[in-house]
């Protein structure tokens, strides 16, 4: 058989069949019949259409085309309002709408992003506030009662299922999954009561011994309100901490400093009147063993914390900035990293010299809230309890 040969495309603007439109209705969020296109003449080019896609204008010969009509709304909630900014919005139902050509059917959708822009495009899926009312039918009356009863003071419970919903890409079943579980472990744990307990009572050893050897403080916050922690890993001695203490009490310590940090956001979020979720970490490597590497204790220890993050505080993290870092620390960086998904691993930001970490700090946090040690003006916190 012979392979009959495509014509070749006439460029635009040339004598040619007349052809269908190449700006798209539906990435205009305009819908049309499929009966309204019944009376274009001919065949339309797909090669013609594909070029005026990309230079965003129609054909010259093209029909008029018909009058437009506008998608329904879905019958969803107004949008979720907080302190006056909303954080929801309405969803535009999606119908689906082919091109009536006989070739290339699928040229819409690769089209769309062109004419648009990726920032303005955006799939036809639930919005923020369609995804909460069905996270909040999930839970039933029972659950939301239960996740009420965990919520840190200050905040809302649409903004704690937001985090897990924008944990699991508004993925609704893997959100409310991730909620339940982390829900259980709660209350299993009773992880609500450990931000009221001291230090020394989580870690059944002396003050003191953690102040000098698991050294990490609240020091103020950055200049969009989130609250600061600074953690100096190359001060911590494991094996020394580990004759007084656990990896499991270790571990509930960090858990409790986490907990320490959803409340400081609560009364940011009462304090300023907007959203405030997320906090910031500074840790400074100097002086890191690298005994660590080859330490089952240390790889257990951080693996624990970096699950426990994962799983029970999504969205929590606004940024870490690693300092003074020697290179083993970004070979065990490597070795944790295949536990810590790709989103949160973009949050982590790792610099060896003062000159490089700096300007990165100054940038999230003002020097008024820093230490000396971290080219800022304020008292060290690290002794206040």
């Amino acid at each position: 058989q012979v392979r009959k040969r495509r014509p070749p495309v006439p460029a635009l603007g040339s004598a040619r069949p007349s052809c269908g439109p190449a700006l798209l209705p539906h990435a205009m969020g305009l819908h049309f019949s499929r009966d309204a296109w019944k009376d274009s003449s001919g065949c339309c080019c797909a090669g013609q259409r594909k070029q005026a896609a990309e230079v965003g204008k129609a054909c010259p010969d093209m029909p008029p085309p018909p009058t437009p009509t506008p998608l329904p709304k879905c019958e969803v909630a107004a949008a979720v309002k907080f302190a006056g900014t909303p954080i929801g919005g309405e969803h535009i139902a999606e119908r689906r709408w082919r091109p009536f050509c006989c070739r290339r059917r699928r040229l819409h959708q690769s089209a769309a992003p062109l004419l648009l822009g990726a920032a303005s495009y955006s799939p036809p899926e639930k919005g923020e506030a369609a995804a909460l009312l069905a996270m909040k039918d999930g839970l039933g009356e029972a659950g939301l009662e239960a996740l009420r009863e965990e919520l840190a003071p200050g905040e809302t419970e649409d903004v704690c299922l937001l985090r897990f919903l924008r944990a699991r890409e508004f993925r609704v079943e893997a959100a409310l999954s991730m909620l339940r579980k982390t829900l259980a472990w709660r209350r299993e744990r009773g992880i609500s009561s450990l931000a009221s307990k001291s230090r020394e009572e989580i870690a059944g050893c002396d003050g003191q011994v953690l102040a000098e050897h698991l050294p990490w403080w609240h020091q103020g916050f950055d200049r969009e309100g989130r609250p600061v922690f600074i953690k100096l890993y190359g001060q911590t001695n494991l094996p020394l901490l580990l004759k007084h203490t656990t990896v499991g009490r270790m571990t509930l310590l960090h858990v409790r400093e986490n907990e320490r940090a959803a409340r400081l956001c609560g009364e940011q979020t009462l304090q300023l009147g907007r959203e405030v979720s997320q906090a910031t970490f500074i840790i400074d490597a100097q002086g890191w063993d690298p005994a660590y590497m080859r330490s089952k204790d240390a790889l257990r220890h951080a693996m624990e914390i970096a699950v426990v993050d994962q799983d029970h505080y999504p969205e929590r993290l606004a940024q870490v900035v690693i300092v003074n870092a020697p290179y083993v620390v970004c070979l065990f960086w490597r070795m944790l990293s295949v536990v810590i998904d790709r989103k949160t691993q973009a949050k982590v930001k790792i610099f060896s010299e003062r000159s490089a970490w700096e300007p990165v700090l100054h940038e999230l946090i003002d020097p008024d809230e820093l230490p000396g040690e971290f080219g800022g003006s304020a008292p060290s916190r690290r002794f206040e309890a």
